[in-house]
């Protein structure tokens, strides 16, 4: 009434609009609404505890409905226990995957000059005895990754300039497609293929299809680091 009043700008009967009346406050309708919760909430007690007397009751006099019911007690107990075996199972399984994660990271990030001299010789061994050509596993397309020397079938790989698979080229360089990458396990790629086949990875993690979370090589399944081939 008070809101009334101020928005309209004077005291009257929301309903009849008469300004001669009086007003006096009631608790009758909280005392009521009171009294309604009251009998709900007495009701409602009430029927559960008659149906666990009713329950009991059948409990005592059926012996089968009380295997029965017991049965359905433990095995809830058993399948909590289960649940909880399992999601401490996961988590160790996704700690110990971390661990691996970390060993990894570790042994690629200490892979030395040496080590890619020796990747460099294994994919040079490769190209022997196809004078420099090989397919790329990605796209099965010919990849140029040395030329042969003298009559013997030798073949020299171009040199290593650290980048990675996404490497840009640089000036003069041709095109993205025509340049190569070796990886730490010796095995070589179109840069393309290889940017390609690591968003394909990424977006099956990203979708749930896939649950390794590191790109592995795709011939050999090794984890791996890149390098360019210029």
């Amino acid at each position: 009434m008070e809101q009334l009043g101020r928005f309209t700008g004077a005291a009257q009967c929301p309903l009849c609009r008469r300004r001669d009346f009086q007003m006096r406050s009631s608790t009758a309708g909280a005392a009521m609404h009171r009294h309604e919760c009251a009998t709900q909430i007495q009701a409602l007690w009430r029927g559960h505890a008659a149906r666990v007397r009713f329950f009991r009751m059948l409990l005592d006099r059926d012996p089968s409905l009380r295997r029965a019911f017991q049965f359905g007690l433990v095995q809830q107990i058993s399948n909590r226990c289960l649940a909880a075996a399992e999601s401490r199972a996961k988590a160790l399984d996704g700690f110990f995957a971390n661990l691996d994660r970390v060993r990894v990271k570790a042994k690629l990030g200490a892979h030395s000059s040496e080590d890619w001299r020796i990747a460099r010789e294994q994919a040079a061994e490769r190209c022997r005895s196809t004078r420099g050509c090989e397919d790329c596993a990605i796209c099965m397309q010919e990849m140029q990754i040395g030329e042969s020397s003298g009559s013997g079938g030798a073949v020299s790989l171009p040199t290593i300039h650290q980048g990675g698979a996404c490497a840009q080229p640089q000036a003069g360089e041709g095109s993205d497609s025509s340049n190569t990458v070796i990886l730490s396990c010796s095995h070589c790629f179109h840069a393309s293929c290889l940017r390609s086949f690591e968003q394909v990875v990424l977006l099956q993690q990203e979708l749930g299809e896939r649950k390794e979370d590191k790109v592995r090589c795709p011939i050999c399944r090794a984890p791996y680091l890149s390098q360019s081939l210029v």
